[in-house]
């Protein structure tokens, strides 16, 4: 299995702020406010994307919750997502039984 960037978690900057989040089509996490990737966001995305991928590593989303946001990292070459687009956060056993149905359903 090839190694993972968890690209939400970066290197904190003065005033114990983590680095890495990027919202996309969110909410600003400091401010609460809607905003959109676009321009230097979009393009700040993008190359955090292409640096994973230059270091071998797979990029991982977090967060998504719209189809826009999925496409817009599809389209830049993320691999793997997560957040409620897919499903809300579940305890242990739920997940289990979701992943269990899932194979059952896909198994060709």
């Amino acid at each position: 299995m090839g190694k993972s960037g968890d690209m939400s978690k970066g290197a904190p900057k003065k005033g114990g702020e983590q680095r890495g989040r990027a919202p996309v089509n969110g909410t600003e996490p400091t401010t609460g406010k809607p905003c959109r990737v676009v321009g230097i966001g979009a393009s700040v995305v993008t190359s955090v994307i292409d640096i994973a991928h230059n270091l071998g590593l797979t990029a991982v989303a977090e967060e998504v919750e719209t189809q826009e946001q999925l496409a817009f990292l599809a389209g830049c070459g993320c691999e793997l997502f997560q957040g409620y687009l897919f499903s809300k956060p579940l305890p242990a056993e739920e997940f289990a039984d979701l992943l269990r149905e899932w194979r059952r359903l896909t198994s060709w």
